[in-house]
């Protein structure tokens, strides 16, 4: 649960009422990830898990720093924050430089 509590009491002999605090929204994985690896995120397609169950990675020849927001309680994920490495070639000339560690091709 999130928010803050609150406690009122307004007539004598009453019940209390308690507001503030609502379910933290859980959500289920998109149908599209690409970008993502989620193999350490225990969700699935169907079964719903909180924001701070499912820890998130860029996949391979992905970069950057992913997060997954769930803004509707039993919605989807929404991943952003990985984006693509761009595969580039080598200049047809690289005189003058030490190319033997790059993998791109010429």
């Amino acid at each position: 649960y999130i928010g803050t509590a609150t406690d009122s009491c307004t007539t004598p002999g009453g019940k209390h009422v308690l507001a503030g605090c609502t379910a933290i929204p859980t959500c289920k994985l998109p149908a599209v990830t690409t970008g993502y690896d989620i193999t350490t995120c225990n969700a699935t397609s169907t079964n719903m898990l909180r924001e701070d169950e499912c820890t998130l990675s860029c996949a391979t020849n992905y970069t950057g720093s992913p997060t997954d927001t769930c803004a509707s309680n039993g919605g989807r994920f929404t991943l952003s924050g990985c984006a693509i490495i761009p595969a580039c070639e080598l200049p047809a000339d690289t005189a003058g430089y030490d190319i033997t560690a790059c993998n791109a091709t010429s």
